[in-house]
Formats: structure tokens, C-alpha cells, sequence
């Protein structure tokens, strides 16, 4: 059974979110859904949003992890493989149809010969180790503006700057700048459209509507992306401690939350009384 929470905003120092307490460090107006339909992960969330997050009545739903809370803010780990290519890209240094080869000595198994679109969407590391040194700081912060996410402090030092481009070193994201992420890619950052549309294809399990950003690191994932047709939503969703492929698992998760809230919160202008008639009622 769904449950609908009414959610406050309190300040962002506290470290999770908490469904019990309702001390959500988000905005006044949000609302949760208590989601029983997280497989494969011993926590984990799922956002989904509208695109226009200033809609009051079409307003963004909150599915908790099975332990009630969320952690406030969260490594960004290979996410940072988007702002690597959006700076690669934009400085000229990264194209469409540019070819790598990958051997596997730095990933899971060996990709072969792979474009820039097949390394975002395989979360190849081999590809974006060789890239991230290449990229110099002001390239990076400008990446970051771009995406409209907060950017961690880019150092002058060119290892520690490799880091960041390359494994979200000193990055952390809250749910608000996922969400800006994801909006982001919906608008195809960078001027390489083709490449985009390639890449956030997700090549894990089945994305159905789905597009988006997988992130894998051991046994912990993102998801950042958005749906594709009639109902257009900003999706995002983390899994940690997962049973199996993280990958697979968190865009299962992504996947059912989207369809989740296609079910009980359709994006219409009644919608929103429809909604908080239902949450009278529970």
C-alpha cells in the first residue's frame, strides 16, 4: 500500500532525510510516497519529478529506501564522467565518431572498441582515465556551471584534478542538484547532440522510457535521467549494498518509481487536487 507524507523543508547541515520526522532539507510542498518496491538493494531512493519543478500543481514525488531515511548528500563517484565529456566536448578535444580502444585493465571486462557516446553509457573507466588529464580546470568549472550543479573546489594540481574528472573525487551531490543534472541532459549539454542521444541510452536491464546516466562503483549506483514521451519527468534514483550488477539494479528501481507515480500521480492540471484528495484520505 502507498502512503502520501506531507514533506518540511529544514536546512541542508543534517545528514539524511528522514520519512519518520519528515526533516526533508528539500522545499516546502514536496511529497513522499512510502515505496515498498525496492528489489535488490539494502537502501536506496527514487525522485521523480516534473521537468518544471515550479508547477505547484504537479508537485515532485519522494519514494524512501526500506530504512526510511536518505543520506543528504551523496558521492557523485562516475558521474563526473558527464562533466568530463561536456568539458572534453565543448574544448574540441572529444568527437562523435573518435574511437578507443579498451582493454578491460581498468573495468569490469573489456569493452573493445568503443566512441566517447559507448564510454558514458558502459561507464568504461579505461576511456575516461586516459581523458581526465587532459582537462584543465577552468574547462571543468565552466562544465560544471553549464550543468547548473554545485561544483566541488577544481585543483590546480593535475592528479587531483584527474580524480575528480575521473572518479567524482570531493564531489557530492544532493537530490537538488541530481535533479539539475538530469534536467541538463534532457537539453543535450554540449555541441554534440548525436553523441547525447546515443549515450543516455542506458545499457543496463531494460530502460523502457527511461534516458539517462548510469554510475556504477562496486556495489553502489546512480541513475540520473528523464522519460521520453507522452509524460515527460525528470527521474534520478541511488542504490547501495546491491544484490547483483548495480547498473541492473538501479535503474530497476528508476524504472519502477517512474512507473509508479505514472499510476498514482498523472501530470495533469487536476492531477494535483487528485492527489491531495488521496492524501486526505489515508
Amino acid at each position: 500500500m502507498l502512503s502520501l507524507v506531507a514533506l518540511a523543508g529544514v536546512a541542508c547541515s543534517r545528514r539524511t532525510y528522514s520519512v519518520t520526522d519528515a526533516a526533508i532539507a528539500l522545499r516546502p510542498g514536496w511529497r513522499a510516497l512510502q515505496w515498498d518496491e525496492l528489489r535488490g538493494a539494502r537502501r536506496g531512493f527514487a525522485v521523480v519529478s516534473p521537468v518544471d519543478t515550479s508547477a505547484p500543481e504537479r508537485p515532485p514525488v519522494l519514494f524512501w529506501s526500506r530504512e526510511r531515511t536518505v543520506d543528504a548528500v551523496i558521492g557523485a563517484r562516475s558521474l563526473a564522467h558527464v562533466v568530463a565529456l561536456v568539458a572534453a566536448t565543448r574544448a574540441e578535444l572529444v568527437h562523435v565518431d573518435d574511437t578507443f580502444r579498451c582493454d578491460g585493465s581498468r573495468c569490469e571486462r573489456p569493452h573493445g572498441l568503443i566512441r566517447p557516446a559507448d564510454a558514458l553509457s558502459l561507464g568504461c573507466r579505461g576511456y575516461f582515465d586516459g581523458l581526465a588529464p587532459r582537462l584543465g580546470a577552468p574547462m571543468l568549472a565552466s562544465a560544471f556551471s553549464l550543468l547548473g550543479v554545485s561544483s566541488p573546489a577544481v585543483a590546480e594540481d593535475p592528479e587531483a584534478r584527474a580524480r575528480l574528472a575521473s572518479h567524482g573525487e570531493g564531489w557530492v551531490l544532493t537530490i537538488d542538484d541530481a535533479l539539475a543534472l538530469a534536467r541538463a541532459l534532457r537539453a543535450r549539454p554540449g555541441p554534440e547532440p548525436n553523441l547525447w542521444n546515443e549515450a543516455l541510452v542506458p545499457r543496463f536491464g531494460e530502460p523502457g522510457s527511461l534516458r539517462g546516466v548510469v554510475a556504477m562503483d562496486e556495489n553502489e549506483a546512480w541513475f540520473v535521467g528523464f522519460s521520453v514521451g507522452a509524460t515527460e519527468r525528470l527521474v534520478i534514483a541511488h542504490t547501495a549494498e546491491c544484490e547483483g550488477r548495480a547498473g541492473n539494479v538501479v535503474l530497476a528501481a528508476a524504472r519502477s518509481a517512474f512507473d509508479t507515480v505514472a499510476r498514482v500521480a498523472p501530470t495533469t492540471p487536476a492531477s494535483g487536487s487528485a492527489l491531495n484528495q488521496r492524501r486526505g484520505r489515508r
